[in-house]
């Protein structure tokens, strides 16, 4: 297993939004129109390769933990970036502070920061807090997801991922299928997304997404 984090890299397609990894979990970087960066679910190992690829980026302004089972990195990431925001969703933040002793923003500091192409999401029917990012990219449109959707990565050569849901999220993200089905099911005719990007597994790319996700989340939950 790896023991720090990778150097943040752009991803094709989708301008000011930049990817780190360590092993399955990954860390966004996000653009903000204020010129800084927001990290989106910082992942432990913080090293000198990611924090060089940082530098370049630019100031962190706001870390976000998108849920309350993702917080094993906020204290370090607290301590590098100190004069950084750290948000959640007022469901979530309420665990995070007894978890980890930070004191937590409303998200919608990151919500009045982030640029024209990028909505924030805050989906319905889930007991976690969750938080997704849409995002317009040049020629698709992307989800950045938390336990919702993850990567399966079945070729280590090829690195194609193909979506799934996390094991542990039936049990510990849903509150209410039917409400959180609603929710997706008008997300998706919204959007049509082509990509999503999870904390967990590979990036996941096509333009069948939309009836390919529809039909694994009414096999799985």
């Amino acid at each position: 297993m790896s023991k720090f984090l990778s150097e943040f890299v752009a991803l094709d397609g989708f301008d000011g939004i930049y990817i780190a990894s360590r092993d399955q979990l990954r860390c966004t970087a996000i653009r903000l129109s204020t010129g800084g960066v927001c990290l989106f679910s910082p992942v432990e190992g913080l090293g000198d390769e990611a924090l060089a690829s940082l530098t370049d980026l630019g100031k962190v302004e706001i870390l976000i933990a998108p849920n309350h089972y993702h917080n094993k990195g906020l204290k370090e990431y607290a301590k590098a970036f100190p004069k950084a925001l750290i948000c959640a969703s007022e469901s979530a933040g309420i665990r995070l502070k007894n978890v980890t002793g930070l004191q937590f923003k409303d998200i919608d500091k990151l919500r009045s920061r982030l640029l024209s192409n990028m909505k924030l999401l805050q989906p319905a029917g889930l007991k976690t807090g969750e938080v997704w990012i849409s995002i317009r990219g040049i020629k698709s449109h992307s989800w950045l997801v938390v336990d919702s959707f993850c990567g399966s990565i079945e070729n280590s050569k090829t690195k194609i991922a193909k979506p799934d849901i996390l094991k542990t999220f039936p049990k510990f993200g849903v509150a209410d299928r039917v409400v959180y089905l609603e929710w997706l099911k008008r997300q998706i005719e919204k959007d049509s997304p082509t990509t999503i990007i999870p904390c967990h597994g590979g990036v996941i790319n096509s333009q069948k997404l939309t009836s390919t996700i529809w039909r694994l989340v009414n096999a799985k939950l």
